[in-house]
């Protein structure tokens, strides 16, 4: 028989302890996961099992194997089943009680889970439907989860109030599968049918890790659609991806759109992840923690994408969208020419006008570069990459950039390749050496540097300085390179040349 397994490590964070703890047993308990539980759906209750409702559950199980690492088989054998699911009219006399089960905790094995067939209790098997969102519940308990409302109690919810959604609204099912708040108070819910979470959400992907560790899934390039309209099958779902290069989109929609590339941190005010959906949808995504999600693709309406540290793509489509990269190297995309555009550089914002294009307007913040069908605008011209990599360009060759050659440096460079091995590839061409002569001096070579680069000629402390550095080995003549064309002095003689940002060719 297969055994319950007390773990030794205690939760820290408040909502993973809420979820795993109580306050008699401070450490988790779990299922031994070395082989995979059996399932049994026991047809002795009201009435037998139908197929669908048998399928219904399984897809139930898989919502939790899909993220961590723990397996489940059905067998005809009820004596060796570990969880035996079975149909009952109504449970502990109460009508509106759609299912209930225990915990490992309980000591109780095998675990039974008693789902109500009462009227319309368990018709909702679809994706977002009220049944299908309590068998991932009760799911959820079997493996070692409570409710955020007793036990171990998430912030904010006092003991017993199931409806209460808690400090910064994190009691609701949108966070955590195991809430009793259905959905999503942003888009509460408005039928049995739709509109409440059919997956574990982020709380719940990390608290079941924590029991079982973390298992890879959906390891390609993944495209998650928003819903753009109301019907069944309309939910929650956290995404759980540990691979590829994904994207979330709005594509088809109309009304306005939020997507938001950040994973739940599972602290703060966002600790339960931050939404993306469809206005007016009762469906949508959050993301797990850990997880990097790389592209956002907006759709007709008036949409707010937000990137996170990653070097994130954002497609806004029509309508007037407001798009913020936050960190990483970031592109905004624009299916039109950058001739049909109209391009206001603000202190704080790329304020972007292709209404002649069809596109709307959308502002940029914290966006790099932008991206056209007939080229590539970068506005990281002061710290950023694109400006080293131009100035740099000016610096060793005495001229302006071509176009060719920048795009395909500034691409190593963006891709990994170290500023300064550029530097040094840049030193060693034949265009530095037929400009700068070879094996010259220290001193020759910084003179020249000083010509060439800031068109003047060496001031005695300047120059005593760079032949210090290069003299004791602290710098190399790389180093020195980069230093002469990131110097204060050069960037603003070069400052007017990209103010208006660095126009580059398309890469493949």
């Amino acid at each position: 028989m297969t055994k319950f397994v007390t773990v030794s490590q205690i939760p820290t964070n408040p909502y993973i302890a809420g979820l795993l703890t109580e306050p008699e047993n401070p450490n988790p308990v779990r299922w031994d996961n070395s082989q995979p539980l059996k399932i049994f759906f026991d047809n002795s209750g009201v009435r037998a099992w139908s197929q669908a409702e048998i399928q219904s559950n399984i897809a139930g199980f898989n919502e939790w194997s899909r993220v961590a690492n723990i397996d489940f088989v059905l067998t005809n054998n009820k004596a060796e089943a570990q969880i035996i699911s079975i149909l009952r009219t109504t449970i502990d006399g109460k009508d509106n009680l759609l299912g209930q089960t225990t915990a490992p905790s309980g000591g109780t094995n095998p675990i039974t889970i008693e789902y109500s067939v009462r009227g319309q209790n368990f018709d909702n098997l679809a994706l977002g439907g009220d049944s299908y969102h309590t068998v991932v519940h009760e799911i959820g308990h079997t493996l070692g989860l409570y409710h955020p409302h007793d036990g171990t109690l998430f912030p904010g919810v006092p003991n017993g109030a199931d409806t209460n959604t808690g400090t910064n609204g994190q009691n609701q099912v949108i966070f955590t599968v195991m809430s009793y708040v259905s959905g999503w108070t942003g888009e509460p819910v408005t039928s049995p049918t739709f509109g409440t979470a059919s997956s574990a959400m982020a709380f719940d992907i990390a608290a079941v890790q924590h029991l079982y560790g973390a298992r890879a899934a959906e390891t390609g390039n993944n495209t998650y659609l928003l819903h753009t309209a109301n019907a069944t099958g309309v939910s929650w779902r956290s995404i759980w991806d540990t691979g590829g290069v994904d994207t979330i989109s709005a594509n088809g929609a109309t009304a306005d759109a939020t997507i938001d590339l950040r994973a739940a941190p599972l602290t703060g005010e966002n600790a339960g992840g931050y939404v993306s959906w469809v206005k007016g949808v009762k469906g949508g995504f959050t993301i797990a923690n850990g997880v990097t999600v790389e592209k956002a693709i907006g759709g007709g309406g008036n949409d707010r994408l937000v990137g996170n540290e990653a070097h994130n793509v954002f497609l806004g489509n029509g309508g007037n969208d407001s798009i913020d990269g936050l960190g990483g190297l970031d592109v905004a995309q624009f299916l039109t020419t950058r001739e049909n555009v109209q391009i206001e550089r603000g202190p704080g914002a790329i304020v972007v006008n292709a209404n002649n294009a069809g596109f709307g307007t959308d502002t940029l913040t914290n966006v790099e570069r932008v991206q056209f069908t007939n080229g590539i605008l970068a506005f990281d011209t002061d710290g950023g990459t694109a400006g080293q990599v131009y100035r740099l360009y000016q610096a060793a060759f005495a001229r302006t950039p071509d176009k060719p050659g920048l795009t395909h440096n500034l691409n190593l460079v963006d891709n990994g390749l170290g500023i300064k091995t550029m530097s040094a590839a840049f030193i060693g061409s034949a265009e530095f050496v037929n400009r700068y002569g070879q094996n010259t001096s220290d001193t020759t070579f910084i003179n020249a540097l000083y010509q060439n680069v800031l068109g003047r000629g060496a001031d005695s402390a300047g120059l005593a300085g760079w032949q210090q550095r290069l003299s004791d080995g602290s710098w190399n003549r790389a180093d020195v390179l980069f230093g002469f064309s990131e110097s204060g002095e050069n960037k603003a003689l070069v400052a007017n040349a990209i103010k208006d940002g660095i126009w580059l060719d398309l890469v493949a």
